[in-house]
């Protein structure tokens, strides 16, 4: 009786991923992105959250992913740690510009974590034009102009 393993075996040529792998692996590392410059992107958001920074400090992390143009299927990370008040106002700022039927609010980081994943699973195929950029102070910043879906 077969399984699902033999079943992967029969319709993936399994030497060929070997070799590719090989091939992934040497070059591990060594692949580069070129920066994604200042302007105007179509994007979706595959992942938000609030989570740890490396430095322990709570942090909104984004991933939006390009879906047009030159830089397609390159990703713009929004990280943003929130433990102190001006980041967390442009949290907030950036949360509501997302358009959700979440109230973006904060009380405490049980809330907002939870506020958090329910704007998360409201974002499942949705859309934006994100106006990417840089303050004078270097900062980047991130702002949605449009809502698409």
């Amino acid at each position: 009786m077969s399984n699902i393993y033999d079943q992967f075996n029969n319709v993936i040529d399994t030497n060929e991923l070997k070799s590719g792998l090989e091939e992934v692996a040497a070059n591990d590392g060594k692949r580069e992105y070129p920066e994604v410059p200042a302007g105007t992107y179509e994007v979706s958001i595959s992942h938000l959250e609030l989570k740890a920074s490396k430095a322990g400090n709570p942090m909104v992390v984004c991933r939006l992913h390009i879906l047009e143009g030159e830089f397609k299927k390159q990703i713009i990370w929004y990280n943003q740690v929130v433990k102190e008040k001006y980041g967390l106002h442009n949290a907030k700022k950036f949360l509501a510009s997302l358009n959700t039927s979440v109230e973006v609010t904060y009380e405490d980081f049980v809330q907002f974590g939870q506020m958090i994943e329910d704007i998360d699973s409201e974002l499942e195929g949705a859309e934006f034009a994100l106006k990417y950029g840089e303050a004078k102070n270097g900062y980047k910043t991130y702002e949605i102009v449009k809502r698409f879906k």
